[in-house]
């Protein structure tokens, strides 16, 4: 008997919280986008998750806003805390994540979205979209990922150390400086810039500027010589390559 009456009151909860759910997403949103909404209440329904937490009917209406706004920092944020709490979510929240991160520009995360959910195969109901996105997504990121193969490969063969500053020496200055700089064709160095740097008389960096060994640390990173990198027998050159420059006493 006891187990009749969790089903009743499970079933009057489902149809309130679908009703006010479709509600919030509203009549302009996509059928299908509704659709998807419907089944991720139906899984958290089926997960027992939300006669255990009143809290969740209130946020999974706040994720399908979040979905029908297009708010994709939003729908992420509160797909992580519904499924912290134990949540099943579904499979569509995947198509939506991916969605979110390929219009935030975060292509590994929305690859890595879009694989997941066409993994679940053809019957999925976005599974042609996603395919399409994830071609996107692999294209997007194919240069990069030759680039940081080319980048793990890199071999110097010409280092030039950098010129302590006198008055660092003099001041019992240490540090180290981060450069980035791109390798052309021929192995030389070319666009470098500091992106990071330290100063200390200690083991810890200070709040003070640590730009005094900025000048050092440029000077000595663009004589550098690389061995040429070759794709298909023709010479490549190698982006966003990183360096860090240690001025120790």
């Amino acid at each position: 008997m006891k187990t009749s009456i969790a089903v009743v009151s499970n079933a009057s909860r489902t149809a309130k919280c679908l009703t006010v759910l479709l509600s919030t997403v509203g009549g302009r949103i996509h059928l299908s986008i509704r659709f998807a909404v419907v089944l991720m209440v139906m899984s958290a329904i089926a997960a027992k998750t939300l006669a255990n937490d009143s809290n969740i009917e209130i946020e999974l209406q706040q994720l399908a806003a979040s979905i029908r706004a297009g708010d994709w920092n939003s729908m992420r944020s509160q797909a992580d805390s519904l499924r912290s709490r134990g949540v099943d979510l579904g499979t569509e929240i995947l198509y939506f994540e991916g969605r979110g991160a390929f219009e935030q520009k975060d292509f590994e995360t929305a690859e890595a979205a879009f694989i997941a959910y066409t993994e679940r195969g053809p019957d999925v109901r976005y599974y042609e979209k996603a395919l399409r996105y994830l071609k996107q997504t692999e294209t997007t990121l194919a240069p990069e990922r030759a680039n940081e193969a080319l980048r793990a490969s890199l071999e110097i063969i010409s280092r030039q150390w950098p010129t302590y500053p006198r008055r660092a020496v003099q001041s019992g200055i240490m540090g180290w400086v981060r450069v980035q700089f791109d390798v052309s064709e021929r192995g030389e160095v070319f666009n470098a810039k500091v992106i990071g740097n330290c100063r200390s008389t200690e083991k810890k960096c200070s709040n003070a500027p640590g730009n005094i060994f900025d000048k050092a640390a440029l000077a000595a990173v663009s004589q550098y010589k690389f061995k040429p990198q070759f794709v298909d027998g023709v010479a490549v050159s190698v982006s966003n390559v990183i360096e860090v420059v240690y001025f120790r006493l």
